[in-house]
């Protein structure tokens, strides 16, 4: 192997030189194994993913999660459904769990029925779509100051489609259903 500078520009230049190793040259060799590598290299499968937009689970899971969230806040079991909202949420948004049990028990849950009827990846996260029967009027007031429920207008009208927005990422870590604050 030969490197020499350019006098002008200082770039370098490298250049393999054929030494004879008995019926091979030391160029071939290095010549043969860089095209093996490069072969090898493509006979893969490369996939270069952005994890921050990626998500691990599916939309079923994302809406399982909902359905299960809302059993326990109105079971009042284990939590309430604390732990199945994104720490991000209990912290910034809540502020502690005492805070969240207490608004959960002191809702009538009697009246509240929702149904899971779409879902979608959207920048990482599942936009679960939720039917409220009576729309954004009937969800319980603690859980939309709290933003787990998001109503956008369609047409400059709303219709009682809500949106929840779940957070499962692809190699484990935080999740939960996010809340934004306010409906």
């Amino acid at each position: 192997m030969h490197i020499s500078g350019h006098p002008t520009t200082g770039w370098r230049v490298m250049s393999i030189a054929c030494i004879t190793l008995g019926s091979a040259t030391r160029g071939s060799v290095v010549v043969g194994t860089f095209l093996a590598l490069i072969l090898a290299g493509c006979s893969g499968q490369i996939q270069i993913e952005d994890l921050g937009e990626s998500a691990g689970g599916d939309p079923e899971v994302a809406a399982s999660t909902i359905d299960r969230w809302f059993e326990l806040a109105r079971s009042g079991q284990n939590d309430f459904g604390w732990s199945l909202l994104h720490p991000r949420g209990r912290s910034d948004l809540i502020g502690s769990i005492e805070a969240y049990r207490e608004a959960m028990a002191a809702i009538d849950w009697s009246g509240f029925e929702y149904e899971v009827v779409g879902g979608r990846l959207h920048d990482g996260r599942y936009k679960i779509d939720v039917m409220v029967a009576g729309g954004r009027a009937s969800v319980p007031l603690p859980i939309c100051r709290w933003g787990l429920i998001q109503f956008a207008p369609v047409d400059g009208q709303l219709t009682d489609v809500g949106t929840v927005t779940v957070r499962i990422p692809p190699l484990g870590g935080e999740s939960g259903i996010l809340g934004s604050g306010g409906c």
